[in-house]
């Protein structure tokens, strides 16, 4: 909600949220699945450790290669992961170099 908040309640497009990791930390989990509850959004939420490293991150690739697919336009994290987390800096890196447009 934070960052995409307007878009997931005033949509008239299709949408999914993907959180990548957070599936087994309680309350993280319980407080995203409300949230997507009470919108009434497509989402995912994977268990994916937290990545430090570019290098490592292949998993991380190949789970978000499948699912954006049929999706054109695409929302993800800044370049600089908004507070400087590691993993939202690598989610941007990897969405940049599998999405060509519309990122």
């Amino acid at each position: 909600m934070l960052f995409f908040g307007e878009l997931l309640i005033f949509r008239n497009y299709q949408i999914k949220v993907i959180c990548a990791t957070c599936a087994t930390r309680g309350g993280r989990h319980n407080e995203f699945l409300n949230v997507m509850k009470k919108l009434d959004v497509d989402y995912e939420m994977w268990d994916i450790s937290d990545i430090m490293s570019y290098s490592n991150s292949d998993i991380l690739r190949n789970k978000l290669k499948e699912a954006i697919k049929g999706f054109d336009i695409f929302f993800t994290h800044s370049l600089s992961g908004e507070t400087g987390h590691p993993t939202h800096i690598l989610i941007n890196k990897i969405l940049f170099d599998i999405v060509p447009r519309n990122l």
